[in-house]
């Protein structure tokens, strides 16, 4: 995962790129009310706050292995 963020509407964690993407092709489908990949729920708002526990546990996880591996390789793939 790359860039850990938070749907604001049910607390979700989702890759910013992949949920962003998710939103913008219900707003090309016309779709008005969002819904997330998950659980098909509907949203309030298509808002995201990055999870910046996540991320955190994601670089102490990465220090614990030992390895150099720059963020920007790393993609934890999620069906969407």
């Amino acid at each position: 995962m790359h860039d850990p963020v938070i749907t604001v509407s049910d607390g979700q964690s989702y890759d910013r790129g992949p949920i962003e993407e998710w939103f913008d092709r219900q707003e090309r489908e016309g779709v008005t009310r969002f819904t997330v990949p998950r659980t098909n729920a509907i949203l309030t708002s298509r808002a995201v706050v990055p999870n910046v526990a996540l991320r955190n546990i994601i670089d102490e996880w990465l220090t614990k292995q030992h390895k150099i591996i720059s963020r920007s390789t790393i993609t934890l793939h999620e069906q969407i």
